[in-house]
C-alpha cells in the first residue's frame, strides 16, 4: 500500500465530498489530471483511514462480527490500492470510483464513537 508522508486527515465533510466526486467520476468522464489528483488524494485519505481501523481491529476479538467486518473493509482497501489509474479514461475512472467506496466504508468505521 502507498504510504504518505505526514497526511493530515481531512476533515468529515471533506473526506465526504471527495467521496462523491470519486463516486460521480464514472458517470460524465473527468479529464485524466482530476482522476489523478483525486486518486493521489483518496490514497492519502484511505492511509489515514486504514491506520485507524486496523487499530480498531487489534483492540477487538478476532473472529467477531466487528472484527470481521474491518478486516475485510481492510483488505479491500490493500487490493485497490495495489492497482492503479489504468491505460485509459474510463479504467481510471473505474479505479477513482473503487477507491472512494473503499475511503466511504472505511470512514463508517473511523466515525464510530467507542462503546462507553
Amino acid at each position: 500500500m502507498h504510504h504518505p508522508t505526514q497526511h493530515t486527515p481531512a476533515s468529515e465533510a471533506a473526506r465526504t465530498a471527495l467521496i462523491e466526486e470519486a463516486e460521480a467520476a464514472t458517470g460524465i468522464l473527468p479529464p485524466h489530471a482530476t482522476l489523478v489528483g483525486l486518486e493521489e488524494r483518496l490514497r492519502a485519505e484511505i492511509q489515514a483511514a486504514v491506520d485507524i481501523v486496523r487499530i480498531q481491529a487489534d483492540r477487538l476479538n478476532r473472529g467477531t462480527t466487528d472484527w470481521y467486518q474491518r478486516d475485510c473493509a481492510l483488505a479491500e482497501a490493500r487490493h485497490a490500492t495495489e492497482e492503479g489509474l489504468g491505460a485509459g479514461l474510463r479504467s481510471a475512472a473505474v479505479h477513482v470510483a473503487r477507491l472512494g467506496r473503499c475511503l466511504r466504508i472505511l470512514d463508517t468505521f473511523v466515525q464510530v464513537k467507542p462503546k462507553a
